[in-house]
């Protein structure tokens, strides 16, 4: 419910041309409520605005120096990375150079900076366990936009270990693709249709079992 009321506030804000730290405030707490509602949409107009328009402006009026306002600049700008990385990857290559063209040079050694680099590092390597570790690191808003491709990157790492073994125990799957309990075994019920759809051989054999709602087996057969 906050999102439609924010996004008048800060539409009044900008046509009116009113830069100060309560506009900075108003579109920090839209993006924020924007992404807990996984209205991507929103959270991306919020965030385009905060990166390329508020905080530069800001900055120079010397409306920006207190250290939490820098720590904010440095995860929206990490945030950004993520949506173009996780969300929309056909238009990553592009958008991704013009965030991190727009990043300051200063912000782009900390922490959030960081992460978010490894995560495009990490899908780009195709290092799918590489990005579940990091997945299970994040915090809440970076996982939030890294669940836009989870599944995807679940399923490729399924296609490759069934590739690569013949036999691999399912209860190490699910600890390393982050698929525990009821919602865990609805995601490798996705998974094992996904991959067996591609024709991996002898996946057949392990949905079956998914698929009969049977306890998973301690060794899942891949042939």
């Amino acid at each position: 419910w906050q999102v439609r009321p924010l996004r008048s506030l800060r539409e009044t804000l900008i046509s009116i041309h009113h830069m100060s730290p309560f506009t900075r405030s108003v579109y920090e707490v839209a993006a924020d409520a924007c992404l807990r509602a996984r209205d991507y949409g929103e959270f991306l107009k919020c965030q385009l605005q905060l990166l390329h328009v508020i905080y530069p402006a800001l900055e120079g009026m010397s409306e920006l120096g207190e250290p939490w306002h820098q720590t904010r600049w440095a995860e929206f700008c990490s945030l950004g990375l993520l949506y173009f990385t996780c969300l929309a990857p056909e238009r990553d290559g592009v958008e991704i150079c013009s965030t991190l063209r727009g990043i300051p040079s200063r912000l782009l050694a900390t922490a959030p900076l960081q992460f978010a680099l490894a995560v495009l590092n990490s899908l780009t390597q195709n290092d799918y366990l590489g990005f579940m570790r990091l997945h299970a690191q994040a915090l809440p808003s970076a996982q939030l936009l890294m669940e836009g491709c989870i599944r995807k990157v679940r399923e490729r790492a399924l296609h490759q270990i069934a590739r690569s073994y013949h036999v691999f125990p399912s209860t190490r799957l699910q600890e390393l693709l982050l698929m525990d309990g009821e919602a865990g075994a609805k995601a490798m019920r996705e998974c094992l249709e996904a991959v067996g759809g591609a024709r991996v051989q002898g996946i057949s054999r392990a949905l079956s079992s998914w698929r009969a709602s049977e306890p998973p087996p301690l060794q899942m057969e891949f042939k």
